[in-house]
């Protein structure tokens, strides 16, 4: 049911009997008794009666029929919530409304505002629009209880979520329901809807439900009846989408004459996040006093709809993949043409960071039609450079037609630590740096005699975790890598090995090597330090794109992954520290291009300073 900030909400298109009223309730029921582990079920427009009913919903006989299956799903209600549309006649009118039930009683009955009567539908014909209530609430007699109607916010008394309540057309009209909700608290919107079922459509409707989720960066739920109700004139859509701060996690129309049920895991962690964090949001915030209060408890036994994406940053699609190599192009082409050059020079190592910057060059220079020789790419072998990654390099530098160089580096690297009194023997931190700081001075003056820019290669997840040298591979005049991560970097080499059958087997060669730094010997893995780059770049993303806590992240790890919850907790207490122990290094980074919706650039989207414990 809820979880950790997660609520789990099934979107339900019911089989239905048109104009029968209990057999309805009974099919709403059943299905909720079916699905106890959903803490909300969600049902369409008008799904006591069905929507169809037409004249038939003056009938008295009607009427009393939808109160008395109102009064059935009440009594065999439980801790879950529904959410049911019916017919309500109240205030002397009818009224196309959404009721909300929970442990026998009635929270609320909110009526529809927006009527459509134009093409197929002509709601005004039939029902009164509840607009005399979009902002406030009454108190109305209603299948034996004082129930509260109008506009209401419906608030879990210990702030585990809050939702509201609208019907279709308020989200086709104008002055939709769920702009108030949304700035009154509202962590998610659900919608009964009776949409029609034709050729474009249900992409419209996806956009509506989209665009509204990501402006109030809310949850919002939508279900439509389908084909059961009536094929009299039309065919229903059964149209489910479900939207969290702006992102689409489900959109499915149905061809079934019987009940569809998709669950959904609404993240309000998330959403609040989201929230907390847009200034749009913040701008538009008004408490109110217009809210039911619920009480729903943990469920300990919760498990997630669906599989957890274990690499969240990695593009699913070619065209994904071509969107981050275009911006990384265009960038590093407008940085040039603002200098007026059109030279880089790029330290490669054999590894995946400074092969991506040079494919990422490669690219650029061949769209814009600059002399391929204008790369200038260097290998520094130090005391610890394997033959294989120098062998890589090499072959990379000669197929690709770049200018090729070799520096070593070991003779000054000797003499410098001799210099400083160091022990050749102690391969510490000094050991390790004088060689990256060596190799940051030679390409920056390279650069310097030949009238380029020096081209960065760390990427989001070495900056992230601080796995640079200050003032060595940390530095650089422009970095195309630092805001994709290391999963992200390693299968963009993978992607450039199908785009450029020519380097195909040197490319597939670096993305099946394990990481390493190289600086003290071939058997030095950068992952023995700071742990796998996988779960690194899985809690970082969690982390700044889902603002997620530290037991979020956790639990996730732990569905995810398969590690203890000890090593889950070790993961996440060592990225924090290393995060917060290492801003100093992104304070003084060079400037780098944004792909994702946050960036580590020290004039990027995160600000924090220096000396946070």
């Amino acid at each position: 049911m809820y979880n950790n900030k997660y609520l789990k909400v099934a979107l339900v298109t019911p089989k239905v009997t048109l104009g029968k009223p209990l057999e309805n309730a009974k099919e709403i029921i059943k299905v909720a008794s079916e699905n106890q582990d959903s803490g909300m079920l969600v049902y369409p427009e008008l799904s006591i009666t069905g929507y169809s009913i037409g004249d038939w919903v003056y009938n008295a006989q009607l009427l009393e029929e939808t109160r008395q299956a109102v009064n059935y799903i009440k009594d065999a209600s439980n801790e879950q919530i529904l959410v049911i549309g019916a017919p309500v006649d109240v205030l002397g009118a009818i009224y196309d409304c959404g009721i909300v039930i929970q442990n026998k009683k009635l929270l609320g009955i909110v009526p529809k505002i927006n009527l459509p009567n134009t093409s197929e539908f002509y709601e005004e014909r039939f029902f009164t629009s509840g607009k005399a209530w979009k902002d406030k609430i009454s108190e109305v007699e209603y299948a034996g209880e004082n129930v509260p109607f109008g506009h209401i916010l419906f608030k879990e008394d210990t702030d585990k979520f809050n939702f509201g309540v609208e019907i279709c057309g308020d989200l086709w009209g104008e002055n939709n329901p769920h702009h108030l909700l949304y700035s009154e608290g509202a962590d998610f919107v659900v919608n009964l809807s009776g949409s029609s079922y034709n050729l474009g459509k249900g992409s419209l409707r996806t956009s509506l439900v989209q665009s509204a989720s990501h402006r109030h960066r809310g949850g919002y739920l939508y279900v439509s009846n389908g084909p059961s109700d009536s094929t009299s004139d039309l065919t229903f859509s059964g149209h489910q989408i479900a939207c969290i701060a702006g992102e689409i996690v489900l959109s499915q129309e149905t061809n079934s004459l019987e009940t569809v049920v998709n669950k959904v895991d609404v993240d309000i962690e998330y959403i609040r996040f989201a929230k907390y964090s847009d200034s749009y949001a913040k701008k538009d915030h008004f408490p109110t006093e217009n809210f039911v209060k619920f009480h729903i408890n943990e469920d300990n036994e919760y498990k997630l709809s669906k599989k957890v994406d274990y690499l969240p940053f990695v593009p699913k699609s070619d065209e994904q993949f071509e969107s981050l190599i275009n911006i990384a192009t265009l960038a590093l082409k407008h940085r040039l043409d603002h200098i007026g050059i059109n030279k880089v020079v790029i330290g490669i190592s054999g590894g995946l960071d400074s092969t991506l910057a040079l494919m990422f060059s490669y690219e650029c220079f061949k769209r814009y039609n600059i002399d391929l020789k204008n790369i200038i790419a260097i290998t520094m072998p130090g005391f610890g450079t394997g033959s294989k990654s120098k062998n890589i390099a090499n072959k990379l530098m000669e197929k690709l037609s770049v200018s090729a160089h070799e520096i070593s580096i070991k003779k000054e690297a000797i003499l410098h630590l001799k210099t400083i009194g160091h022990d050749l023997e102690n391969k510490d931190v000094t050991y390790e740096n004088v060689q990256a700081r060596l190799r940051t001075m030679y390409l920056m003056n390279v650069a310097n005699k030949n009238g380029a820019i020096v081209l960065g290669t760390s990427d989001m997840s070495e900056i992230a975790l601080g796995w640079s040298t200050f003032n060595g591979d940390q530095m650089s005049m422009y970095n195309l890598n630092a805001n994709l991560p290391k999963t992200v970097v390693k299968e963009l080499v993978r992607y450039f090995s199908r785009k450029y059958p020519l380097v195909k087997s040197e490319l597939l060669k670096v993305y099946g090597a394990v990481i390493s730094p190289e600086l003290t010997g071939s058997d030095q893995a950068t992952e023995d330090n700071i742990g796998k780059y996988l779960i690194n770049d899985f809690i970082m993303y969690h982390m700044f794109l889902k603002g997620a806590s530290k037991s979020r992240i956790v639990y996730l790890l732990l569905n995810t992954f398969e590690i203890t919850e000890t090593e889950a907790s070790l993961y996440y207490d060592r990225f924090i520290k290393r995060f917060k122990q290492n801003q100093y290094k992104r304070l003084a980074s060079p400037e780098c291009v944004k792909y994702y919706s946050f960036s580590f650039g020290a004039r990027g989207d995160y600000r924090f300073p220096g000396d946070m414990k």
